[in-house]
């Protein structure tokens, strides 16, 4: 299978069935090859594409480290809701002390 390499240095950065700019480089490979599906991993050296495993292996890295914004904000929204529950249940208990402590000194008591 044809295709054409966009490249970045010596990193390709994509690929294209028909040539995009002049300096696209023309390569032969196979329908399966990872390159298709993953292309930012490999380097063209020499006429040769060679897969980068530290550089694919960096960039997993750099995924796992990165949270998507939903989950960041889904994190986010959940450690509010807590927050004002806590608070709610702290006032709640003031309350149920206060009134407490009103109720003993309506019966003669001392607070």
């Amino acid at each position: 299978m044809k295709i054409y390499l966009s490249m970045n240095g010596e990193r390709v950065q994509g690929w294209s069935s028909t040539r995009g700019n002049p300096d696209d480089i023309e390569i032969e490979v196979d329908e399966n090859h990872e390159v298709l599906f993953n292309p930012f991993i490999f380097k063209y050296d020499t006429g040769e594409l060679i897969k980068d495993e530290a550089y694919q292996q960096e960039l997993i890295n750099r995924k796992k480290a990165h949270k998507p914004i939903e989950q960041q904000l889904g994190e986010q929204i959940a450690n509010e809701r807590l927050e004002r529950l806590e608070a709610k249940a702290l006032q709640d208990s003031l309350g149920k002390e206060m009134v407490d402590l009103k109720l003993q000194l309506l019966k003669g008591g001392t607070a």
